[in-house]
């Protein structure tokens, strides 16, 4: 009986550049970033959040990604994850960002 061993080689992508947050109003912020070096029609990224909502997770095809539903006033924490199509995750890039806080009208003033 013969066996054959068989080597799996899985390369992690390079990790995104130039993450930016941007808040659109109070409770949404608009994510964009640029693709990784040797980037590849297959690639997908995962977008995590913690710390203003309950936890979010979304994988996406686009540079950028508008996250709604978040707490006002909340400094959240934002992660970028390049995935391949096995999968394999590459080196998360995060940023912190404050939502925008919640504004008092007075119609007098």
């Amino acid at each position: 009986m013969r066996f054959y061993r068989m080597l799996l080689l899985f390369v992690e992508p390079y990790p995104i550049s130039n993450l930016r947050a941007e808040p659109l109003n109070t409770t949404a912020m608009k994510l964009k970033w640029d693709q990784p070096d040797e980037y590849k029609d297959t690639y997908k990224y995962r977008v995590q959040t913690s710390g203003c909502t309950s936890q979010f997770s979304k994988t996406t095809t686009d540079e950028n990604i508008t996250i709604t539903n978040l707490t006002p006033g909340t400094n959240c924490s934002f992660s970028i994850y390049v995935q391949t199509a096995d999968a394999v995750e590459g080196e998360k890039v995060s940023i912190f960002s404050y939502t925008s806080k919640t504004s008092v009208s007075h119609p007098f003033f």
